[in-house]
């Protein structure tokens, strides 16, 4: 998730007209890491990081997964892990909601879109490992 905050998630125009002269070819390196030109500003989540509250909350959005895996090596198997995956669960919506609001002024790009992958990959680890917890919980609780 954190090299997500440097892929690009939004185009916007920013006259909303076609460019006037001709636009040059582009390697594949620019047309997969688009820069901002005259015309177009493109949006990454490296940008709006700072001391802000929308710095922070973007930090927050793009890091908490990483944060969490590490937590959640030393909760595993313990009594209340069951709330840091609901918490966990949470947190993805809440990073879909907050890339989608950020995106939605311009035209999506494909780093939007692998966040929104990353996203619903780790809330159904999540869910996976909820579900195996209230499993075990439910079998040793059948078994006295």
């Amino acid at each position: 998730m954190i090299a997500a905050l440097f892929v690009p998630l939004s185009e916007c125009s920013r006259d909303g007209k076609p460019p006037t002269t001709s636009v040059p070819s582009r390697t594949l390196l620019q047309k997969i890491f688009p820069q901002s030109d005259a015309q177009t500003d493109y949006d990454y989540g490296a940008v709006r990081l700072g001391l802000s509250i929308n710095g922070i909350a973007t930090l927050i959005a793009f890091g908490w997964p990483l944060v969490l895996a590490l937590i959640n090596q030393s909760t595993a198997g313990k009594r209340r892990a069951w709330i840091l995956h609901m918490l966990e669960l949470l947190l993805c919506a809440g990073t879909i909601y907050w890339i989608y609001l950020g995106t939605l002024v311009g035209k999506r790009l494909w780093g939007t879109y692998l966040v929104f992958a990353l996203m619903v990959a780790y809330a159904i680890a999540a869910s996976v490992d909820l579900a195996s917890g209230w499993r075990r919980k439910s079998a040793r609780q059948a078994d006295f």
